[in-house]
């Protein structure tokens, strides 16, 4: 559609046609029509290719934390707690996404996150303490009362699922604290996947960019803003811990 007639000159036009510039011009009866331009539009699609990119990254990311825990039969200094928010916080942003119909390129890597971390919850329940067994099921219950909320996710608004969404923000951003402070009274992050905390970080700060471009949501942005603060930290607590851990030995 022609939006807009610029300029006209010896037969030649210049217009603008969804956002792109294009020259045409006309002569022996022949018309041609040269499209150019269309940068939010080129970005958009960028970011689009780049969300894809993280939805088939997010079904992967994980697996290294996995198998560490397996290979090594213990799931030292790893936060069940971390774990447990991280979940209910996942569970409700994709409540919240899948609700308001959000695209997969935007926000599809929720639902591969939210299995894996039930993988892991899993080993942790089997390797952990007793007293985070406890915790885990706790989790497990919430997690069913909130599945059957989902399925009669009708009977709620849109301001319903916006509330959730906002309280899944300090809830996921929480939960990376009881993992650092336990870091740090160790003085170790034991079974800690540095290569999974690497792409949480990376992941979180493309999805900034992304969620910028294609959602325009301040609280999922905002969500992914302290992901990425808090990821940033548990990554300098690995490099530094190992190192200090490898100096002493």
């Amino acid at each position: 559609m022609i939006v807009g007639f610029l300029s006209g000159i010896n037969g030649v036009r210049i217009e603008r046609r969804e956002g792109r510039v294009c020259v045409g011009e006309r002569r022996g009866g022949v018309s041609t029509v040269v499209c150019v331009g269309g940068g939010v539009e080129m970005a958009q699609n960028l970011s689009r290719l780049v969300g894809y990119g993280i939805v088939v990254g997010s079904v992967l990311y994980k697996v290294p934390q996995l198998v560490r825990i397996v290979r090594s039969g213990s799931s030292r200094g790893i936060s069940a707690a971390m774990y447990s928010l991280d979940t209910v916080g996942t569970g409700l942003s994709a409540a919240y996404a899948y609700r308001m119909r959000f695209p997969v390129s935007a926000v599809g890597e929720l639902y591969p996150v939210l299995t894996t971390n039930v993988a892991i919850m899993g080993l942790l329940y089997q390797y952990g303490e007793p007293r985070e067994r406890v915790m885990l099921v706790l989790v497990l219950v919430v997690g069913v009362i909130g599945a059957w909320a989902f399925v009669l996710r009708q009977a709620y608004s849109v301001a319903a699922f916006q509330a959730l969404q906002l309280l899944s923000i300090p809830v996921v951003n929480i939960s990376r604290i009881p993992q650092i402070w336990r870091n740090f009274r160790r003085q170790s992050t034991g079974e800690l996947a540095p290569s999974t905390l690497f792409l949480a970080f990376i992941g979180s700060s493309l999805r900034m960019i992304t969620t910028r471009l294609q959602l325009r949501d301040s609280a999922v942005f905002h969500g992914f803003l302290f992901g990425s603060l808090f990821n940033l930290v548990l990554l300098l607590q690995v490099a530094w811990y190992r190192k200090i851990n490898h100096t002493a030995a």
